[in-house]
Parts: C-alpha cells; sequence; structure tokens
C-alpha cells in the first residue's frame, strides 16, 4: 500500500513501508482515514513489513555470522554465535542482515541446538 495521508489536516509524523526500496520511510499523517501502512515508529513499520518475505531461518542460518544491519531500529534479537557456542541475544537494526536472526531465546536454540556427535564405536 502506498502512504496515505488522509482527509484530516493534523501533522503527524509517521512511517510506511515502501515496497519498492524495501524500506520504511517518514511521511506526516493528517490524523484520520488513511490505509493499515501507517506506523508510529520505523521500528514498528521494520517488525511488521521488512522480513515478511524473507524465508524463516533453519540450521545453516546458525552458522552465518551475527548481522546487526544498517538500519536503526534496535530490535530484540537472539542469535547463534559459533565462537561461543551458544545462542545471544543482539539489537537488529531491522534490515538487511541474514538469517541468523530469531524472535526469541527458544527458537534460536531450537534451530540451533548442536548435535552431539557419536560416539566412536569400542574395538
Amino acid at each position: 500500500l502506498p502512504s496515505e495521508v488522509g482527509p484530516c489536516k493534523g501533522k503527524e509524523d509517521r512511517f510506511y513501508f515502501d515496497q519498492e526500496s524495501g524500506k520504511c520511510k517518514q511521511f506526516v499523517y493528517g490524523g484520520c482515514g488513511g490505509n493499515g501502512n501507517n506506523f508510529m515508529t520505523e521500528a514498528k513499520c521494520l517488525e511488521a513489513c521488512a522480513k515478511s518475505s524473507e524465508p524463516e531461518p533453519d540450521q545453516e542460518s546458525c552458522s552465518q555470522p551475527i548481522e546487526v544491519g544498517p538500519c536503526k531500529a534496535m530490535l530484540e534479537r537472539f542469535a547463534y554465535d559459533d565462537k561461543k557456542k551458544k545462542c545471544v541475544e543482539f539489537f537488529y537494526g531491522g534490515c538487511r542482515g541474514n538469517q541468523n536472526n530469531f524472535k526469541s531465546m527458544e527458537k534460536c536454540m531450537e534451530t540451533c541446538k548442536q548435535q552431539e556427535p557419536e560416539p566412536e564405536p569400542e574395538q
């Protein structure tokens, strides 16, 4: 949906998701009417729109580096830290990044749990 100012004459700073650029952009909202592509903060816009087209993280995601991305939303996320061999909290900027990015510690741990090596058979 495009940004829609609405029929009222208010001047409220809001954000909308621009499909073409894949980014949330600021616009001035009139205060009434409009459409659903209208968010109070850039973080809310990014949370609702930016990741929707990306695939769900999988086991291969766990080997990717932790990527904050260039945007400034500061969304609490969790990622698998290969050096520490565990899931850790980080703050995601809201755009770009990679698939080593989970909305909960539980989902990170479930997806990235270490496979126990099979013990060597005794001879």
